[in-house]
């Protein structure tokens, strides 16, 4: 209904309908702009989480390296991605290319694993 107050007019809500803030009205979660962000721990491990896509009409188990890999482990032929057929022989790959980069991270640079 409006009320007309000096020539301005004026909506009033009907008294049994309450005033919602703006996130209220949406089902959505309303983080304010001072609010603090939550705690974020760097995840461990040199790879990403691995997933399942379809190649070939085949299903295919893929992961990455959570960080580009330096100049120094491309030249030696580490890989940033893995591929494979199953999950297991991908944790196999992972622990083989883990290996791979433990050796390059030893002081001796000859590729060789340290003493």
């Amino acid at each position: 209904m409006e009320l007309h107050d000096q020539g301005v007019s004026v909506l009033r809500r009907p008294s049994n309908e309450r005033m919602l803030p703006m996130n209220d009205a949406r089902d959505e979660p309303y983080v304010d702009h001072a609010d603090p962000l939550p705690p974020y721990r760097e995840p461990a491990g040199r790879w990403a989480e691995p997933y399942l896509t379809r190649y070939d009409d085949e299903d295919v188990w893929t992961c990455h390296v959570r960080r580009p890999l330096t100049t120094r482990e491309e030249l030696r032929g580490l890989l940033p991605t893995l591929v494979a057929g199953s999950e297991e022989r991908l944790r196999e790959l992972q622990r083989r290319e883990d290996e791979r980069a433990a050796s390059l991270a030893s002081p001796n640079d000859h590729g060789e694993p340290a003493d």
